[in-house]
């Protein structure tokens, strides 16, 4: 989950990512490619946080939304590991109902995204 090149095999509307910078480190730089609405979209994103594969944190540098967010791993007893998600989406010149709306959006296709996630995770 640290090399976000896998990002599309789970997360739904991402169309590509480069990551020139692998291992993950604070300060790399990701570029990703999304169809959002029916509209392809770039962001460059940055790494805030990285610990020791135990936490991922980053936040948009350029794009259509300012987003803030990442994944923490914690040792989950004989089950394995949980993945806790936490993320902020501020939808800046989409006011009102268009901006909730994208907001519901996003909120709905991160909970598909999670889902796809533990299914792939589980698979392996």
């Amino acid at each position: 989950m640290v090399d976000y090149r896998n990002n599309p095999k789970w997360q739904e509307g991402l169309l590509a990512v480069e990551q020139p910078d692998h291992p993950p480190h604070v300060g790399a730089k990701i570029s990703t490619t999304r169809k959002v609405m029916g509209r392809t979209t770039t962001s460059v994103i940055r790494i805030t946080e990285y610990a020791d594969e135990r936490v991922i944190r980053s936040r948009t540098d350029s794009g259509p939304v300012d987003y803030e967010g990442g994944y923490r791993f914690e040792t989950a007893g004989d089950e394995g590991t949980r993945v806790v998600y936490e993320g902020t989406i501020t939808t800046g010149r989409f006011m009102g109902p268009v901006g909730r709306l994208l907001a519901k959006g996003f909120q709905r296709q991160m909970d598909g995204n999670l889902k796809a996630l533990k299914r792939l995770l589980e698979d392996q």
